[in-house]
């Protein structure tokens, strides 16, 4: 059989982030039955990831898939699983022409596929660690600031507010039998939880429950900057539903701020008056009484 043709091949196919390198170190560090490479010390770098980890066999491109050919470095032994990291660079799903599965199918036909999957929750996440990780802005239309004083807070906040209705990041769960979804704001919010249930869907077992525990509390440690978004927007969405009174004027990024005007309007199907509300919201009270006001 041609390697190419094995049923021990899996693909981790995963969006820019760090998440992709993540989930390969662990499958092929914490999972038993996967080929062993040497651990790399100093794993994380200063922006949270893990991509100068030693690997075995060379990340896929798009560019190159088609000539893409498995050169493993180290010895493994036939029964064991070959990792491999499709990297899907900074392509939108939203784009027709970007089928990374059908491509996959008919280059690794019995293989196994980990696809990391963007939520809406997450897709500031993806946007903000693109940006600080690879540089790399998800600017699809080039929503303009066309407010009456484009460098005053208030315009830069409906800035964001604008670019997330008009950018919506796409990264969707596939239903096919040999494809296994990892949604990526389940593993920030519960990493351990998230890699235990992958273990049992590829029916592989973890070595060493309390090692990956650590590593996980170190990953979401360093990862912290990225996620504080995430927790927040939940915590505002929740009391606003729940008519709680939420001090919220620690959050001062006008990026932060435009993101959670963003999820207001998606959630509640208003549009905040951008002059009306030029300064940021002190609590969520303010909020609540926002939109019994707009509808």
């Amino acid at each position: 059989m041609k390697i190419f043709e094995s049923s021990n091949i899996i693909v981790i196919v995963y969006p820019p982030g760090g998440y992709g390198h993540f989930i390969n170190y662990i499958v092929n560090h914490f999972f038993n039955e996967t080929i062993k490479i040497e651990e790399t010390p100093e794993l994380f770098d200063t922006t949270g990831t893990a991509h100068r980890q030693k690997r075995y066999a060379d990340f896929i491109h798009p560019a190159i898939f088609d000539d893409y050919e498995i050169n493993i470095s180290v010895p493994y032994k036939d029964t064991e699983k070959i990792v491999l990291l499709y990297d899907s660079t900074v392509r939108n799903e939203n784009n027709v022409n970007f089928n990374v599965h059908k491509q996959i199918n008919e280059k690794f036909p019995n293989a196994i596929t980990i696809k990391n999957v963007v939520d809406l929750d997450f897709n500031p996440i993806i946007h903000y660690t693109s940006l600080l990780k690879t540089g790399y802005e998800y600017d699809h239309t080039k929503s303009q600031n066309m407010w009456e004083s484009p460098d005053e807070d208030y315009s830069i906040r409906e800035h964001w507010t604008l670019w997330y209705h008009s950018n919506p990041y796409q990264f969707s769960p596939c239903l096919d039998s040999n494809v296994i979804n990892i949604q990526l704001s389940k593993l920030a919010t519960n990493p351990v939880k998230t890699i235990i249930e992958l273990a049992e869907k590829l029916n592989l077992t973890i070595t060493d429950h309390l090692k990956l525990k650590s590593f996980c509390r170190n990953w979401l440690r360093v990862q912290m900057p990225y996620f504080k978004l995430l927790s927040a927007q939940r915590r505002i969405i929740r009391c606003i539903n729940n008519d709680i009174d939420l001090d919220i004027s620690n959050i001062t990024s006008l990026h932060d701020q435009g993101y959670i005007n963003y999820c207001i309007e998606r959630d509640f199907n208003v549009i905040i008056p951008v002059y009306d509300y030029k300064d940021w919201f002190k609590s969520t009270i303010e909020i609540s009484k926002m939109i019994k006001c707009l509808k």
